[in-house]
């Protein structure tokens, strides 16, 4: 399973991990907002230019984003923005 989490301040980098209960909290779990420590280790990217991976040994949830996103696609800016 490979995710991109967002680290302060603009930083994405790759995580994967072969335990499937961080796998599942990752899937269904978590929000956009939502404050984690994810440990692991690091690897460089094998050409320049390329995200460095994370593989993730354990996920703790440091905080909740301040209001619950159910179902966010962008939908529903969507159909604000045209009707």
């Amino acid at each position: 399973m490979t995710k991109e989490i967002g680290a302060p301040p603009d930083t994405v980098v790759t995580c994967t991990s072969g335990d499937p209960r961080i796998t599942h909290e990752l899937l269904n779990g978590l929000q956009p907002g939502d404050l984690l420590r994810a440990t692991g280790t690091l690897a460089q990217p094998p050409t320049p230019g390329e995200p460095a991976r994370l593989t993730v040994d354990a996920l703790e949830v440091l905080g909740t984003a301040l209001v619950p996103v159910i179902g966010n696609c962008g939908c529903q800016n969507l159909r604000s923005a045209v009707g």
